[in-house]
């Protein structure tokens, strides 16, 4: 079954980077309106924010024109990733343990931990329960963990 993105998730995405560019954007201005004639560090921090605030601006593009691309499939082979750049796949063999992160009962968040040391996490799905069970299914339950609060 091929899973794609939440649309609620991209919409929370969606506001938060451009609540971001906005206040990197408009603080940029600010201070170096401020600040610029001096050419001092505070005119150097306008700098540092126009530079957030134009990554988060892509970042609002990213999710704008480009979420409909992300999506998830339980192979036989383990789990398949596309995005609009790569296509990769997670061997079930390789992934050491499974940590589930819920909130208020509700799964928000799966970390997969492989045996090379590298993490995927798997979150904004709208189907997190029909992913946590084929993932249970298939590496049994002794890999699977469920995550504290504090360590999200």
């Amino acid at each position: 079954m091929k899973y794609r993105l939440d649309k609620s998730y991209v919409d929370t995405e969606k506001r938060k980077s451009a609540a971001m560019a906005l206040l990197g954007l408009g603080f940029g201005v600010y201070v170096l309106f401020r600040y610029g004639v001096e050419l001092d560090i505070k005119a150097w921090s306008g700098l540092i924010f126009l530079g957030y605030g134009y990554i988060k601006a892509t970042d609002f593009l990213y999710w704008t024109y480009r979420s409909d691309t992300i999506a998830m499939e339980m192979v036989e082979q383990g789990v398949w990733v596309s995005t609009f750049s790569e296509t990769r796949t997670l061997a079930l063999e390789n992934i050491r343990k499974v940590v589930l992160y819920p909130v208020h009962g509700e799964i928000k968040s799966v970390v997969l931990h492989c045996e090379d040391g590298s993490t995927s996490k798997v979150r904004g799905f709208a189907s997190m329960d029909q992913i946590v069970e084929q993932l249970r299914a298939r590496l049994g339950d002794d890999k699977i963990i469920t995550g504290g609060f504090f360590n999200r």
